[in-house]
């Protein structure tokens, strides 16, 4: 049933939009009237948003499975996650549409502060490699790249919160 919170609708917003996805493609719904003001072109389906300085960053799975990581497997409780490897990290002029930057991996998740987009990405379903990538909101430039086993352990990281100049890991 995957009934766990991050498995909802990708939504971000600000004063003036509303952001979701209508048939596999973000769009921007002025908040006053509910028409579709902007609509962006992903590579792939979006499976979360994050909206920061008015960059909407969209994080796109070729398809979608349920977890099977033996934390969750067969639980309620169970996340999505991309049903292959593949995937893009894109981010868009959240005002106009227009692309700004793309990263062709295949992240979980991500979180921004700051300046900063830091992005969960893993290979195969339970996870059996990730990363943590610490990539400029504005040019899509990646700063840094810390492998789970650099971290300790198995492939069982999660982001949990950011800040300015800063994300917090947890397993």
């Amino acid at each position: 049933a995957a009934l766990f919170w991050l498995n909802a609708g990708p939504l971000a917003a600000d004063g003036e939009r509303v952001y979701a996805v209508k048939k596999d493609k973000p769009i921007g719904v002025d908040a006053a009237t509910g028409e579709i003001a902007v609509t962006f072109a992903t590579k792939y389906a979006p499976a979360r948003l994050l909206l920061m300085h008015g960059v909407l960053v969209a994080v796109c799975w070729e398809g979608r499975d349920v977890s099977k990581s033996p934390l969750v497997k067969g639980s309620l409780w169970a996340t999505w996650v991309n049903k292959t490897d593949t995937g893009s990290v894109e981010a868009f002029d959240a005002r106009t549409g227009a692309p700004k930057w793309s990263l062709p991996v295949g992240a979980h998740t991500a979180l921004a502060a700051g300046e900063s987009v830091y992005v969960l990405a893993q290979t195969g379903n339970p996870p059996t490699a990730q990363d943590v990538i610490g990539v400029d909101l504005r040019s899509g430039k990646e700063r840094w790249r810390v492998n789970h086993a650099k971290l300790g352990g198995e492939a069982d990281l999660q982001l949990s919160v950011a800040g300015p100049g800063y994300v917090v890991v947890t397993r």
